[in-house]
This record gives C-alpha cells, structure tokens and sequence, in this order.
C-alpha cells in the first residue's frame, strides 16, 4: 500500500483540499469518499473497508464542527489523520496544528 489519501466529504471543499495534498507531494494516490460525488471511491458505508487501501484520510467539508466529528469516526477506523499545509503558506514550527487541519495557501500560522 502506497501513502494514500482518503478525502471524506464535500466536493466543493474538497477540490481545494485535494489541490493542497497535490502540491505537498506526499500522496501516491487521493480520492473521495462521499454520498453524492460521481466520481468518488465509495459512500460513507464503505469507509471500513477501504482502510486497506487507504491509511491517511482527513474529512474535507467545510463545516468545522462536521469536520471534527468526519475526523473522530475516521481515528475511530485506525485511519492517520494528517494536517495538510500548503506549501505556499507560512508556519511557524513552534506552532501546534491539530490533526486534521487543513492551512490553505497565502495563510500565515504565527507561534
């Protein structure tokens, strides 16, 4: 299994998201997983088993308190939830970004 990304969510924040995981370069492979994307790798049943193929994933709505929960059941399937940094942002390394996070580019994290 490569290092595959696991996107759950909304699609329309979820392209920006899936365009900051491609130009951090660490991914072999990001996908969709979602109720109502054409194009996604499953629906909200499927997440369980997809853990094989998939060990990252980060909930990609744009509803904070979605997110949180997202994030919760997916650390609850022994997915690693990773913080995605664009790399055209700033962030101080004494800051402390929760899992989960998503730093969207031209943003500033100070310490």
């Amino acid at each position: 299994m490569g290092k595959n990304l696991l996107m759950v969510g909304s699609k329309d924040y979820g392209d920006c998201v899936k365009e900051i995981a491609e130009k951090m370069g660490e991914y072999d492979k990001i996908s969709f997983l979602d109720d109502i994307i054409d194009d996604a790798v499953g629906k909200m049943e499927d997440l369980h088993d997809l853990r094989s193929e998939y060990k990252y994933a980060i909930a990609a709505c744009d509803s904070g308190e979605e997110r949180i929960a997202i994030n919760k059941m997916m650390e609850e399937a022994l997915f690693k939830i990773p913080v995605l940094v664009h790399p055209g942002s700033s962030v101080s390394p004494s800051s402390n970004l929760l899992n989960g996070s998503i730093v969207e580019p031209g943003s500033v994290i100070g310490t």
